[in-house]
């Protein structure tokens, strides 16, 4: 049973609040990537449910694919596809670790486990197409 992204949300994510001290571990599938920091799944929260969502990962800062400048716009495409590498592309299984509620409806903000249990965020960070973002004002990537 697939159930659009608005209807369970709120539920999963009170089973994510604070009251709880265990960390919430999701299983997902990769549906679509859109760019290096966001990419779409089906989230199963419990046997027999699945929640389609968009998830933007936490902590991470990539290019846009709209960028203000040529360079931005390059490094948005090596964003996603170093995302999609470690997300093994679509229909590739992942962890979501404490999903929260983005700013933006059906969009959640999570840590995001890959094969070999490696941190998506942090490989993005290692590896220079992303930066660290606390969800403040965000740097710009055309040397502004």
């Amino acid at each position: 049973m697939t159930l659009p992204a608005l209807s369970l949300l709120p539920l999963v994510l009170a089973l994510s609040s604070p009251a709880t001290s265990q960390e919430l571990l999701v299983p997902a599938e990769v549906v679509d990537i859109h760019d290096g920091d966001t990419f779409v799944a089906d989230a199963k929260p419990w046997p027999g449910v699945t929640i389609r969502v968009s998830v933007r990962l936490a902590g991470v800062d990539t290019p846009d694919m709209n960028g203000k400048c040529e360079d931005e716009k390059q490094k948005a495409r090596q964003a996603k596809s170093l995302l999609q590498a470690l997300l093994g592309g679509r229909g590739g299984t992942v962890i979501l670790k404490n999903p929260k509620h983005g700013k933006y409806a059906g969009r959640v903000i999570s840590r995001v486990i890959v094969r070999g249990g490696h941190d998506a965020t942090t490989r993005m960070i290692k590896s220079g197409y992303g930066r660290p973002y606390d969800g403040g004002k965000r740097k710009g990537w055309c040397g502004d």
